[in-house]
C-alpha cells in the first residue's frame, strides 16, 4: 500500500499530480532537501505533541477520571452494604412480631381444642358445631398449636435478651398471681409465676392431655375434671393479656427499624446523591472541559496559517490517508523509522536544508517578510491547482469527486477529521477566543467551538446521580408509606386470636349453664369488647371510638384505616363473592342456611357475629336457661365464625403482609440493580467510552502532525505549535518553558 511522504526519504518522485507529494513553496520536491524537512519537521512535531509536558493534561484526565469512577463504584458498595443490612434488620423485625402474634392464635387455638376434645370424648355431637367424626381433627390441632406456642415462646425469649432486654426482664422476672389447683374444701390456689412459667405450664398441660386422656378415660375421668384442663381453660386468656405488652414493643422495634431505613435513605441520599455524585459531575466535567481546551488549541494552529496555504495543503494528496485509515495504529513507528532514515541520506547528500531559525521575533520586517513568502505559496498553490484542472469554487465547495482520487481521498479526511474531532470532541464552553501567539498569520478567524464530547462524557456521570438521587427517593417515600400498614397488621393479626377467643367463652357459658354465668360472663363480656374494638379499628383506624364509643381500646401507632393500605383488603372486607375458608374442600353448598351469608366479604359475617354474641350475653343475663349446647348461637360461632371468618381473617393477614413487605422488597431489588448497573457501568464507561477517546487523540495528534509537516519550510509552523502547547503548559506548571522543550526534542 501507499505510505507516507515521510515514508519515502529522500527519493520521492516528483510527480504532484498523480501521488500528491509536492511540498508546496519550493522548486523541486525530487531534491533530498525537500523530503528532509518534513520528514525532520514530523519529528519534531510528533515528539513535541506526544511529549510528557505536552501530555500531561491527557494523562491527568484519564487517571483522575478513573479515581473518581472507582471511588463512585466503591462508595455506593459501601452504602449498599449498609442498607441492605439495615433492610434486613427491618425484616427481622416484621418476622419477630408476626412469631409474637403467632403465639396468641395458638395459645387460643390451646384452649379451644382442650375443651372440644374433651366434649368430644364425652360423646357431644351436633350438626354444623362438631361430633365424634372430628376427634382427630382436634386432637391434631391441640397437638400441632402446643408445640407452636412453646416454639414462639421460646424465640421471644431469647430473643429479648439481645434486641429487648426490658422485655426479657419483664418475661421472666416480674411475677403474678396464676390459678393453680384447687383445695380439698373446693377454693382454688394461686401462686406466683412469671409468664414465661405460666406460658411454659400452659405447654406442659397441653401435651399431657394428649398423652394421658386414654388413661384418664379408662378410669372413668374426664378431661375438664383434671387440674390441667383447668389451668389451660382458667389461664390461657390472662397469659395473653400478659404477653400483649412483649406485642406492643416488638411493634415499636418494627417501627424504630422503618425509621432507622428511612433516615438512612435521607442521608445516602445527600450524602451519595447530591454530595459524591454531583462533586464527581463537577470534577469529571472540569477534567474533560481541560482536555477539550487543549484540543481546542491545538486545532487553531490552523487558523494561523494564511488561508491559501489551508486550501494548498487541501490540494495535495496525502499517501497514508489515500488508502486504508485501520493502518494508522501501526503508521506512528514505520514512521518515525523512516523519517530516521531520510534525515540520514538527506545529510550524506546535501546536509539537510540549511539551518533554519525556529526563534519567533517579533518585528516588523520579519512579519512582513513572512507575509510576503506566504503571497508567493499562494499564488504557487493557485498555479498547481490549475495545472490540475481544479476550480476554486470546487475546492471551495468541496464538490470534487472525479478529478483525482488523492485529492477526493484528502478531502474525506478532512471532513471526517473535521466532524470528528471538532464536533464530536468538544462542547460549547463559552470561550470565544483565539491563541494569540506572535507567530499568527491570520488572527481575524474564530474556531467555532460546537462540540459536545464534554456533553457526551458527562450524561453517563449525570445520569448515574440521577439515578441514585431517584433510587433513594423512592426508597424513602416507599418505605414512609410502609409505617402505616405495619401498624395495622399488628391488629390484623390479632383478629383470629380474639375470635377464637369469644368462641371459647362462649362455649364455656354454654356447657356450664346458669351455674357458670358468675364465672364466665364476664370474660365473654371482656373477649366480646375486645374482638368488637379491634375490628372496628381494622375497619376505621383510630376513629373506630365513634362507633363503639368511649373506652374504645387504643391500638399503639395506628391511626388509618386497613382498607387503604391496598385495594385487595378492600375486596376480602366488602366485595368478595367466593368462599373464604382455608380449605376450599370444606365449603358447604347452596342448601345450607347460612351460605348467602358467608358469600358478601368478611364484613357482612362479622356484623352477623358481633350480634349473635351480643344476644348470647344478653341471654346469659336475662334468661341463664337459654345456655345449653342446644343454643342456637353456637352454630354460628362454629360453623361460621371458626371457618369462614377465621378462613376470611387468615388470608386478610396473608395479603396485609404482602402489602407491607412488598415496599421493601421493591427497595432492595432497587439498590441490588443499583449496584449491578454501578459495576458495569463504571467498566463500560472507563474501557469503552475514555479508552477509545484517549486512542483517537493519538491517531488525532499524529495526523495534525503529518498535515501540518507538509507546509512550506519558510513557515515557523513548530514555534507556532510550541507556543499553544505552552498556552496550556503554564496553566499546569509555570516552570516548564517552551524553549527547553525545544532542545530537549532537537
Amino acid at each position: 500500500g501507499s505510505l507516507s511522504p515521510l515514508a519515502h526519504g529522500g527519493n520521492a518522485p516528483d510527480n504532484g499530480s498523480e501521488n500528491g507529494s509536492v511540498a508546496s513553496g519550493t522548486k523541486s520536491t525530487s531534491s533530498t532537501g525537500s523530503d528532509y524537512d518534513p520528514s525532520k519537521r514530523f519529528r519534531k512535531l510528533h515528539r513535541l505533541m506526544n511529549s510528557q509536558s505536552s501530555q500531561a493534561i491527557n494523562s491527568r484526565m484519564r487517571m483522575h477520571i478513573r479515581l473518581v469512577v472507582y471511588a463512585i463504584v466503591v462508595a455506593h458498595a459501601a452504602f449498599f452494604a449498609v442498607m441492605i443490612s439495615f433492610l434486613q434488620k427491618q425484616e427481622v423485625a416484621i418476622i419477630d412480631l408476626n412469631d409474637s402474634i403467632h403465639l396468641f392464635d395458638a395459645t387460643s387455638y390451646t384452649a379451644l381444642s382442650v375443651r372440644v376434645f374433651d366434649m368430644i370424648l364425652k360423646g357431644f355431637s351436633r350438626d354444623y358445631v362438631y361430633s365424634v367424626a372430628d376427634h382427630d381433627t382436634y386432637y391434631n390441632l391441640l397437638d400441632s398449636n402446643t408445640l407452636v406456642l412453646m416454639e414462639n415462646i421460646d424465640t421471644i425469649n431469647v430473643q429479648s435478651i439481645v434486641k429487648h432486654p426490658d422485655l426479657f426482664v419483664g418475661f421472666n422476672f416480674m411475677f403474678f398471681p396464676i390459678w393453680i389447683n384447687t383445695y380439698f374444701n373446693g377454693s382454688d390456689m394461686f401462686t406466683n409465676l412469671s409468664s414465661y412459667d405460666m406460658g411454659s405450664l400452659l405447654v406442659a398441660y397441653g401435651r399431657e392431655v394428649l398423652q394421658e386422656h386414654d388413661v384418664w378415660l379408662d378410669a372413668g375421668i374426664f378431661i375438664s375434671n383434671r387440674t390441667e384442663f383447668q389451668y389451660i381453660i382458667n389461664n390461657f386468656y390472662m397469659f395473653q393479656n400478659l404477653y400483649l405488652g412483649s406485642a406492643v414493643q416488638l411493634v415499636g422495634a418494627a417501627s424504630r427499624s422503618t425509621n432507622a431505613v428511612n433516615q438512612l435513605h435521607v442521608i445516602f441520599l445527600v450524602v451519595e446523591g447530591c454530595v459524591i455524585s454531583t462533586g464527581a459531575v463537577l470534577y469529571i466535567t472540569f477534567l474533560l472541559q481541560t482536555f477539550v481546551e487543549q484540543r481546542y488549541h491545538l486545532y487553531e494552529v490552523f487558523l494561523n496559517i494564511p488561508l491559501s496555504l489551508t486550501k494548498s495543503i487541501a490540494s495535495r494528496t496525502m499517501h497514508l490517508l489515500d488508502d486504508d485509515e485501520s493502518s494508522d495504529n501501526d503508521s506512528l513507528d514505520m514512521d518515525f523509522a523512516d523519517a530516521d532514515a531520510g534525515n540520514k541520506d538527506g545529510r550524506e547528500k546535501g546536509g539537510g536544508g540549511g539551518n533554519r531559525n525556529q526563534n519567533s521575533r517579533r518585528d516588523s520586517e520579519k512579519a512582513a517578510a513572512k507575509a510576503a513568502r506566504a503571497a508567493k505559496v499562494q499564488a504557487t498553490a493557485e498555479a498547481k491547482r490549475n495545472a490540475l484542472g481544479i476550480s476554486k469554487k470546487e475546492m471551495e465547495d468541496n464538490i470534487i469527486l472525479n478529478k483525482s482520487r488523492s485529492v477526493f481521498a484528502y478531502f474525506n479526511y478532512l471532513s471526517l477529521m473535521i466532524s470528528r474531532f471538532w464536533h464530536d470532541a468538544l462542547v460549547k464552553v463559552g470561550l470565544r477566543r483565539v491563541v494569540e501567539t506572535k507567530h499568527s498569520f491570520n488572527g481575524d478567524r474564530k474556531l467555532k467551538r460546537d462540540s459536545n464530547t464534554t456533553v457526551a462524557l458527562s450524561w453517563p456521570i449525570i445520569s448515574w446521580a440521577l439515578l441514585i438521587i431517584s433510587i433513594y427517593t423512592i426508597g424513602f417515600i416507599l418505605v414512609r408509606n410502609s409505617k402505616q400498614p405495619l401498624a395495622n397488621q399488628t391488629i390484623i393479626n390479632f383478629t383470629v386470636s380474639r375470635l377464637i377467643n369469644s368462641v371459647v367463652y362462649a362455649q364455656e357459658i354454654c356447657i356450664n349453664g346458669p351455674a357458670g354465668v358468675s364465672t364466665y360472663l364476664p370474660l365473654l363480656e371482656s373477649v366480646y369488647k375486645d374482638l368488637r374494638d379491634l375490628y372496628y379499628t381494622v375497619l376505621l383506624g383510630s376513629s373506630a371510638y365513634i362507633v363503639t364509643g368511649p373506652g374504645t381500646e387504643q391500638f399503639a401507632l395506628v391511626t388509618g384505616a386497613s382498607t387503604t393500605d391496598a385495594s385487595s383488603i378492600d375486596r376480602l372486607l366488602f366485595g368478595t363473592d367466593a368462599c373464604l375458608r382455608v380449605n376450599q374442600s370444606d365449603c358447604p353448598g347452596p342448601d345450607w342456611k347460612f351460605y348467602q351469608g358467608t358469600r358478601l366479604g368478611i364484613n357482612v359475617m362479622m356484623v352477623r357475629y358481633l350480634r349473635e354474641m351480643s344476644n348470647l350475653i344478653y341471654e346469659a343475663t336475662t334468661t341463664p336457661s337459654y345456655l345449653n349446647m342446644s343454643n342456637e348461637h353456637l352454630e354460628y360461632f362454629f360453623s361460621v365464625g371458626m371457618q369462614d371468618l377465621v378462613g376470611g381473617f387468615t388470608q386478610l393477614s396473608t395479603v396485609h403482609m404482602k402489602t407491607l413487605t412488598n415496599p421493601f422488597f421493591v427497595v432492595k431489588i432497587l439498590h441490588i440493580v443499583s449496584l449491578v448497573f454501578a459495576c458495569i457501568g463504571s467498566i463500560t464507561y472507563v474501557y469503552y467510552l475514555i479508552g477509545p477517546l484517549m486512542t483517537r487523540i493519538k491517531k488525532e495528534t499524529h495526523r495534525i502532525a503529518e498535515l501540518l509537516s507538509q507546509l512550506p519550510k519558510e513557515l515557523d509552523v513548530i514555534s507556532v505549535v510550541a507556543t499553544v502547547l505552552n498556552h496550556q503548559e503554564t496553566k499546569i506548571s509555570n516552570n516548564k518553558r517552551v524553549g527547553s522543550m525545544r532542545e530537549r526534542d532537537a
